[in-house]
This record gives C-alpha cells, sequence and structure tokens, in this order.
C-alpha cells in the first residue's frame, strides 16, 4: 500500500570454531637474525549447520560468514623471518591457509594469504615504538551450499566472497623487570571486497 515498512532484526552464531594444530621450526638462528617455518593443519571441528530466525524465515540456514568451520582438513604454511639491532628490530611474516577439497554442504572456502611486515624502535631504555602493515588476500568461494538462497542476503551469495585488504598500526612496549607492557590500534589503509 506504499506504506514503508521498518524492522529490526539481529542473526547471531556461537560455539566452538575448528581446531588448529601448529608448530614452529627454526631454520637459522645466527647474529640475532632468525628464519623459521610455520607448519600447521586446521581440523573441521566446528559446525557448518548453524541456524536462526531472520527476516525472511524462521530457523533458516545461517550464511557463510556465519558458519564456524570451512568444513575442510585446511594446510596453515608460512614463514617468518626477523632481525634485531641495538636499539631497533624489524620482521616479515607470510602465513598462507590453503583449503582442502569440498565440504560436505557443497562449497569450500578460499585460501587466505597473509603478509606483516613490522619495525621497532626503543626510544627510551625500557620503551619502544613499532609500526606494522598487514595485508590479507582471501580467495573466493568456489561451489555453493544449496539450502542458502542468495536472493535472501547478499553473505548467502559465494559470488560476495574475497576480498583484498591492507591495515596500519601503530603501537609501544613499556618493559619492567620481567613485566612487558604492549599496545597496538591499527586503521585500514585499503580495502576491496567482491
Amino acid at each position: 500500500n506504499g506504506t514503508p515498512m521498518f524492522s529490526n532484526s539481529s542473526t547471531a552464531s556461537s560455539g566452538f570454531g575448528d581446531l588448529s594444530l601448529q608448530a614452529l621450526y627454526g631454520i637459522f638462528n645466527i647474529d640475532n637474525t632468525s628464519l623459521h617455518l610455520n607448519l600447521g593443519l586446521s581440523l573441521p571441528v566446528g559446525r557448518l549447520d548453524l541456524r536462526d530466525d531472520t527476516p525472511m524465515a524462521e530457523n533458516a540456514k545461517l550464511p557463510y560468514p556465519m558458519q564456524l568451520s570451512s568444513g575442510t582438513y585446511d594446510f596453515l604454511l608460512g614463514s617468518t623471518f626477523k632481525q634485531t639491532f641495538k636499539n631497533a628490530s624489524w620482521g616479515a611474516q607470510f602465513l598462507a591457509t590453503f583449503r582442502t577439497g569440498e565440504n560436505s554442504e557443497n562449497y569450500r572456502l578460499g585460501n587466505i594469504y597473509r603478509l606483516n611486515a613490522w619495525a621497532a624502535y626503543r626510544v627510551l631504555k625500557n620503551m619502544s615504538l613499532s609500526g606494522r602493515l598487514m595485508g590479507v588476500n582471501s580467495g573466493e568461494i568456489s561451489g555453493a551450499d544449496p539450502e542458502l538462497n542468495p536472493m535472501m542476503s547478499p553473505t548467502a551469495d559465494p559470488a560476495n566472497s574475497g576480498a583484498d585488504i591492507v591495515n596500519g598500526y601503530l603501537g609501544f612496549n613499556l618493559v619492567f623487570k620481567d613485566l612487558r607492557l604492549g599496545a597496538e590500534a591499527g586503521l585500514p589503509l585499503y580495502q576491496h571486497y567482491e
């Protein structure tokens, strides 16, 4: 009848996510310079069938970002390089999550690639300042859950997945004998979402 309708709604999911088992393997540690490998496996123990009431339906299956599991065994690989000097340090870390196969709901989340680069400088005997850049490339979902209707929510459409993100961070560290206090704050510098 032309009368606008306004309503508030909320949906939620909760529970345990996937279990990640990781190990670090040192390649070398010479003259304050080190390199180690990150190796891991993510086990799909979280749920892929979470439901909640939505404005369109009661007990509706929640879209991809609200599920707690990838539903696949995922390999976690990466490496971390760091170098320390008298009053400064810097490092870089690359981490990747490789998805395997298709889950029981007929889709596969995209691979994720993360790159962190940081530097820190000691400004006082017990205080240092730091800066960090983090880039993330998240791949698109392949396949589709047949229970999800892309017309009901943009997040139920696999074509609306995947992103490129760059964040910048500034931080500080304070050291008091055996106690270390650190804080970091960041802002998005670049975001592109499919």
